[in-house]
């Protein structure tokens, strides 16, 4: 049996198991691991998925991916495919994975969507909305995996609930807004500056001495050691010119003289 995106499944060299998720060598979707059932993957069992997304690079998708998978062995299902987008704002409604999911839906024979709360989904009310009922003319369904609550649109009782859950994720949205509007307009007030230390106050000779000093270290452990980001630090590379420096033995050390 293949994997969801037609390539050979895990008897092919090449793909990468961990933490009970088979990724691709050649696309890198992914599906649960190990099988289940005679003769290697899950036969018999209908196919779902899962999609998971975070809002920053501090919040892990590790956890969801693993309350998706304990709710879908719960249920007798098997994991044909994980969606996930890392770092993406739930008022953003164009994202890859989510885009390639409601792509493969008409062709694919979902049945289940697990997710860990609707909010994964987004924080529009329109595009919750928009998505679950795309999902439902396709014949798939939403899990709450955490609730174990299933959202069926097609029902009364359904579009209620998803109603009021997508209500309650943009008022969340607006009332965190509002907060960190305050808490800015606060900060302003005090004179206080926030957000990361502009690269600026950050001297040419502050920089040549760190690589001087830790030749070895790559830009991204250089921008980590000064605090500001590798986008900056590699600009401020470029305009150094350090790349071409290391090449030269001393030349570093001459132009910090």
């Amino acid at each position: 049996m293949s994997l969801s995106c037609d390539h050979p499944g895990s008897s092919v060299k090449g793909n990468k198991v961990d933490g009970g998720i088979e990724t691709c060598s050649f696309c890198h979707a992914t599906r649960s691991y190990p099988p289940s059932g005679p003769g290697g993957w899950s036969e018999g069992k209908e196919n779902v998925i899962q999609y998971c997304r975070s809002s920053d690079r501090r919040e892990d998708l590790d956890g969801q991916v693993l309350d998706n998978k304990k709710a879908i062995e719960r249920d007798g299902y098997w994991c044909d495919q994980v969606f996930q987008d890392f770092n993406v704002s739930g008022d953003t409604t164009s994202r890859d994975d989510i885009d390639l999911l409601l792509r493969l839906a008409p062709t694919k024979g979902w049945k289940r969507l697990y997710i860990t709360e609707l909010t994964r989904i987004g924080r529009s009310q329109g595009f919750i909305h928009a998505t679950v009922e795309k999902l439902a003319s396709h014949g798939i369904l939403v899990v709450l995996s955490r609730r174990g609550v299933v959202l069926d649109s097609t029902t009364l009782e359904g579009k209620v609930l998803i109603g009021g859950l997508a209500l309650g994720a943009t008022i969340e949205l607006e009332l965190t807004r509002e907060r960190n509007l305050r808490g800015r307009e606060t900060m302003k007030r005090k004179g206080i500056s926030g957000g990361r230390p502009r690269m600026r106050a950050l001297s040419d000779a502050a920089i040549l001495a760190v690589v001087e000093k830790h030749p070895e270290w790559s830009m991204t452990k250089v921008a980590a050691n000064l605090g500001c980001s590798k986008a900056t630090m590699s600009r401020r590379f470029k305009t150094l010119g350090i790349e071409t420096i290391r090449a030269v033995p001393g030349r570093i050390s001459e132009t910090l003289h």
